[in-house]
Protein backbone atom coordinates (compact mmCIF):
# COMPACT_ATOMS: atom_id res chain seq x y z
CA UNK A 1 0.00 0.00 0.00
CA UNK A 2 2.72 2.45 0.83
CA UNK A 3 4.10 2.30 -3.13
CA UNK A 4 0.90 4.54 -4.10
CA UNK A 5 1.94 7.81 -1.74
CA UNK A 6 3.26 10.40 -2.98
CA UNK A 7 7.37 10.60 -2.24
CA UNK A 8 8.16 14.04 -0.89
CA UNK A 9 11.55 12.95 1.02
CA UNK A 10 11.36 14.29 3.98
CA UNK A 11 7.79 16.55 3.73
CA UNK A 12 5.10 16.41 5.64
CA UNK A 13 2.11 15.35 2.95
CA UNK A 14 -1.11 15.21 4.86
CA UNK A 15 -3.08 13.74 1.86
CA UNK A 16 -0.91 10.99 2.70
CA UNK A 17 -2.19 10.28 6.43
CA UNK A 18 -5.46 11.49 6.19
CA UNK A 19 -5.87 8.42 3.77
CA UNK A 20 -4.31 6.18 6.01
CA UNK A 21 -6.16 7.50 8.89
CA UNK A 22 -9.80 7.72 7.16
CA UNK A 23 -8.89 3.42 6.01
CA UNK A 24 -8.25 2.64 9.93
CA UNK A 25 -11.43 4.23 10.78
CA UNK A 26 -14.10 3.26 8.26
CA UNK A 27 -12.76 -0.18 8.19
CA UNK A 28 -12.82 -0.12 12.73
CA UNK A 29 -16.02 1.79 12.71
CA UNK A 30 -18.27 1.52 9.32
CA UNK A 31 -21.30 0.33 10.25
CA UNK A 32 -21.14 -0.02 13.79
CA UNK A 33 -23.33 1.42 16.79
CA UNK A 34 -22.22 2.41 19.88
CA UNK A 35 -21.07 -0.33 22.57
CA UNK A 36 -19.16 1.29 25.58
CA UNK A 37 -17.80 -2.35 26.11
CA UNK A 38 -16.16 -2.04 22.75
CA UNK A 39 -14.50 1.24 22.46
CA UNK A 40 -10.83 0.83 24.14
CA UNK A 41 -11.07 -2.20 21.03
CA UNK A 42 -11.72 0.14 18.44
CA UNK A 43 -9.33 2.50 19.51
CA UNK A 44 -6.74 -0.27 19.73
CA UNK A 45 -7.44 -1.37 16.42
CA UNK A 46 -7.49 2.27 14.94
CA UNK A 47 -4.50 3.54 16.61
CA UNK A 48 -2.36 0.16 15.55
CA UNK A 49 -3.66 0.28 11.84
CA UNK A 50 -2.65 3.65 11.47
CA UNK A 51 0.49 3.13 12.93
CA UNK A 52 1.54 0.00 10.94
CA UNK A 53 0.59 1.79 7.81
CA UNK A 54 2.61 5.15 8.62
CA UNK A 55 5.54 2.94 9.32
CA UNK A 56 5.51 1.44 6.02
CA UNK A 57 5.74 4.86 4.40
CA UNK A 58 9.33 4.89 5.40
CA UNK A 59 9.11 8.22 5.94
CA UNK A 60 11.82 9.97 9.01
CA UNK A 61 8.93 11.29 11.59
CA UNK A 62 7.57 10.15 14.77
CA UNK A 63 3.62 10.13 14.84
CA UNK A 64 1.33 10.69 17.69
CA UNK A 65 -2.02 9.35 17.58
CA UNK A 66 -4.66 10.23 19.40
CA UNK A 67 -8.09 8.89 19.03
CA UNK A 68 -11.37 9.84 20.94
CA UNK A 69 -14.25 7.60 20.78
CA UNK A 70 -17.90 8.69 22.59
CA UNK A 71 -21.47 8.28 22.00
CA UNK A 72 -23.48 11.11 20.24
CA UNK A 73 -25.36 12.11 23.23
CA UNK A 74 -24.92 16.11 23.41
CA UNK A 75 -22.24 16.48 25.47
CA UNK A 76 -19.18 18.53 24.80
CA UNK A 77 -16.07 17.29 24.39
CA UNK A 78 -13.01 19.90 24.71
CA UNK A 79 -9.51 19.14 24.11
CA UNK A 80 -6.32 20.84 24.11
CA UNK A 81 -2.99 20.43 22.10
CA UNK A 82 -0.15 22.85 22.35
CA UNK A 83 3.03 21.91 19.76
CA UNK A 84 6.43 23.01 18.45
CA UNK A 85 7.83 22.11 14.86
CA UNK A 86 9.35 22.84 11.97
CA UNK A 87 6.54 24.68 9.68
CA UNK A 88 8.37 23.37 6.89
CA UNK A 89 8.24 19.92 7.41
CA UNK A 90 6.24 19.10 9.90
CA UNK A 91 2.04 18.93 9.91
CA UNK A 92 -0.78 17.09 11.25
CA UNK A 93 -4.15 16.10 10.64
CA UNK A 94 -7.42 15.59 11.77
CA UNK A 95 -10.13 13.31 10.83
CA UNK A 96 -13.80 14.01 12.72
CA UNK A 97 -16.15 10.88 11.66
CA UNK A 98 -19.45 10.52 12.79
CA UNK A 99 -21.90 7.10 12.28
Amino acid sequence: MAEAFQDDGGEFVVEDVEGIVRNAIHSTLNEVNYNSKKVNEWTNNIVTGCLKELQALGRPFKYIITCVIMQKVGAGLNTSTSMFWDAAKDGYCKIPWQN
